[in-house]
């Protein structure tokens, strides 16, 4: 006969004994089923989003996606949205002590000294054997 007979539903059942034929049956479950609430994305689901760049921009992202997450440029923006949190962590911090922004100098001294004692750190060894 048709599909819907073969079907075990309580739809189908009550539908067959009010004498309402298939087609109708499935034109009232179609749109029953359309019209009911989309699920809710789960807690934590990811949102898509569009972003313009340049070739040469496209083409960094995508390089630094495929060497540092197996290609998923997704996980690449996560990182970088991270490193987004915590300067503005930084900013709501320097502000809310009212310590005032670097100058480009004072910027640049304070990377030198960094970037020296990372350089010392480096070549330091592990100091004496333990006795």
């Amino acid at each position: 006969m048709d599909r819907l007979g073969d079907i075990d539903a309580p739809q189908v059942r009550n539908a067959s004994a009010e004498g309402e034929t298939p087609a109708k049956l499935c034109a009232r479950l179609c749109y029953t089923l359309s019209m009911k609430r989309k699920k809710n994305r789960r807690s934590g689901a990811t949102e898509t989003f569009s972003v313009s760049v340049d070739a040469k921009t496209k083409r960094a992202l995508r390089a630094l996606a495929d060497k540092e997450f197996g290609g998923n440029l997704s996980a690449l923006v996560t990182d970088l949205a991270e490193e987004a949190r915590r300067r503005l962590a930084a900013g709501a911090y320097l502000s809310r002590h009212r310590i005032p922004s670097l100058t480009p100098d004072q910027a640049a001294e304070l990377e030198g000294e960094i970037a020296r004692e990372v350089a010392g750190a480096k070549h330091r060894g592990r100091g004496g054997k333990a006795a």
